[in-house]
């Protein structure tokens, strides 16, 4: 089975295409919380040419949450970890230390350069963690717990 998916309708040079197997197995017990086990087979592409050309990409680690600025311009997320690409994700800046939770897949999202925030979660209740100054510090609000009824 192949599944594409990119994260602004298609529109831009960059996205972001997963080659997965019909036979993809995955153990959950090998995940840390709130996130995903990495999918089996896949990988990632990213174009800056309009999709003439596509060149292979990996992230930092393999927990994490990219969000784009631009097509050149990536943040990535892990664990109280964070890390910058300005080539398309062809070379990352040293991991640098945050005082922040795993996002959840996809959940980073990116205003402008100083307005970033994403969804997580500290233990059983899911957060939101939010910069106002392009990372360098940032804010939890602990969202409503879902009832139990």
């Amino acid at each position: 089975m192949l599944r594409v998916r990119t994260f602004d309708g298609g529109g831009s040079t960059t996205s972001i295409y997963a080659d997965v197997s019909k036979n993809v197995s995955s153990s959950p017990s090998s995940s840390s919380p709130g996130s995903d086990p990495p999918p089996v087979n896949q990988f990632q592409l990213s174009s800056v040419d309009d999709g003439r050309s596509w060149k292979a990409f990996t992230t930092p680690a393999t927990q994490g949450a990219i969000a784009y600025v631009d097509a050149l311009n990536w943040w990535w997320i892990g664990s109280g970890v964070q890390a910058k690409s300005s080539d398309a994700g062809g070379t990352w800046s040293p991991i640098r230390t945050l005082l922040v939770p795993a996002p959840l897949p996809d959940s980073v999202q990116i205003i402008d350069p100083t307005h970033i925030w994403f969804g997580a979660m500290a233990g059983p209740r899911p957060l939101v963690e939010k910069t106002d100054d392009g990372g360098v510090s940032w804010s939890m609000f602990l969202l409503p717990g879902a009832s139990a009824d």
